[in-house]
């Protein structure tokens, strides 16, 4: 591969120097028209996965509201709350449970992943945003 003679005290001038100019290495300059695509490709990939991160954890917090916990509580059939048969099988899930299981179902079917997938991918995402969030 070629590779530059360029110094970080290089200036501007030392680009018109053959041996340093891309544009006159056609090996370099073959190789920079892949690579620089390459790079801002992975730039824009980076972007999409920092934006979904951002969005997971969105989803984590809204599943803590009170407003969207008491909401998707609310139905005795989905949560199994005052019902005979389900308490007869084991505790049925508490409101939190629920809220949680909801958005991890809801995230896994728009990743076309399992809920379980997507619950471990919200978790991480609200822990990376808490304690990382730059």
């Amino acid at each position: 591969m070629a590779t530059s003679a360029a110094t970080p005290e290089d200036t501007p001038d030392d680009a018109a120097d053959p041996a340093v100019d891309p544009a006159v290495d056609p090996v370099a300059a073959a190789i920079s028209a892949v690579i620089n695509p390459l790079i801002e490709n992975e730039k824009t990939i980076a972007a999409g996965y920092a934006e979904r991160t951002r969005l997971l954890a969105e989803l984590d917090r809204l599943g803590h509201e009170p407003r969207i916990i008491a909401g998707l509580g609310g139905d005795p059939v989905e949560s199994g709350r005052n019902d005979p048969d389900t308490g007869a099988h084991g505790p049925a899930w508490d409101d939190e449970e629920l809220s949680r299981r909801c958005m991890a179902a809801e995230a896994g079917g728009a990743l076309r992943l399992t809920a379980t997938t997507a619950g471990i991918m919200i978790f991480n995402a609200a822990r990376f945003t808490r304690q990382l969030p730059a």
